[in-house]
């Protein structure tokens, strides 16, 4: 988003610079948002940030997105009972346990988490994103915990979700405690393609680049959604990807990778579009 952000900066100075329009045009740059965005965009919320529309600068190259899926992140713990490792009969082992756990979590996955359907987003996805256990090798371990990533669609049941994790366990480890802790969640977000931000994103980007923006949805979670859900303003996510290594990839991104970039050409294209993205909103009638 680095690169999202330089282009939105370069377009918001060359824009009131050059432009008699009047309106009120807010720049944000914030912190945190791959980690939830608890002390960054979730701060303007706080501070009910009002706008008629929000535009999010994460990489989406040829496409504008339209929506981002919800997480739930879940701490899994198996509590067992200790004894020495040459006499692992006498304790219950919760690392076993808990893998147990996880195979039956990751067996559930395919059947019954991925179950729905949507136009932009990937389906339902489950991943573990650690595990934790053990003391010493010679000792059966009395505890574990594992680190849940659930990702779901708009229309997810998302309590029922979570009930499920859990009756999955008492089905399959009857002979352990254990617990389940909603650590984070994401709201999922989704703006129709009626609104009429969506036509005016269009357009900049066709005079922009004599090109049609595509319409898609990203899989993992932006900040998008405090700006949609939490303030009810209309928002889409446009920005340059970071280049990938092979041409004609559908997503050539290496976003996130010790050498991710962005050519010039691409920053300087999106600099012309968030101009006409702002232009055109500036100048519609609201």
């Amino acid at each position: 988003m680095k690169a999202g952000l330089a282009a939105m900066t370069v377009a918001a100075v060359n824009y009131a610079r050059t432009s008699p329009t009047s309106g009120e045009l807010i720049l944000t740059a914030v912190a945190d948002e791959m980690c939830g965005g608890l002390h960054g965009s979730k701060r303007l919320v706080e501070q009910e940030l009002s706008a008629d529309f929000a535009c999010v600068c994460e990489p989406t190259g040829d496409q504008l997105y339209l929506a981002h899926r919800g997480a739930i992140w879940l701490r899994l713990e198996v509590t067992g009972r200790s004894a020495h490792g040459g006499r692992p009969w006498l304790g219950r082992n919760a690392i076993n346990a808990m893998l147990a756990w996880l195979t039956a979590l990751q067996d559930w996955t395919p059947t019954t988490l991925r179950r729905n359907e949507h136009e932009l987003l990937p389906d339902n996805t489950l991943n573990i994103g650690g595990i934790s256990g053990g003391h010493k090798i010679n000792v059966v371990s009395d505890r574990c915990t594992a680190d849940v990533d659930l990702r779901h669609l708009p229309d997810a049941d998302v309590s029922g979700l979570v009930d499920e994790v859990y009756a999955i366990a008492a089905r399959t480890i009857t002979d352990f405690d254990f617990t389940v802790e909603v650590t984070h969640t994401v709201d999922p977000m989704e703006t129709p393609e009626s609104n009429p931000i969506v036509g005016i994103c269009r357009r900049a980007f066709a005079e922009a680049t004599g090109r049609s923006l595509q319409l898609g949805g990203t899989a993992g979670f932006q900040d998008a959604h405090y700006f949609s859900r939490d303030l009810g303003i209309p928002t889409v996510m446009f920005g340059p990807f970071a280049g990938g290594t092979s041409e004609g990839d559908d997503y050539p991104s290496k976003s996130g990778q010790p050498d991710e970039w962005v050519s010039l050409s691409a920053l300087t294209t999106t600099v012309n579009v968030y101009e006409g993205m702002i232009d055109g909103v500036l100048t519609s009638e609201r």
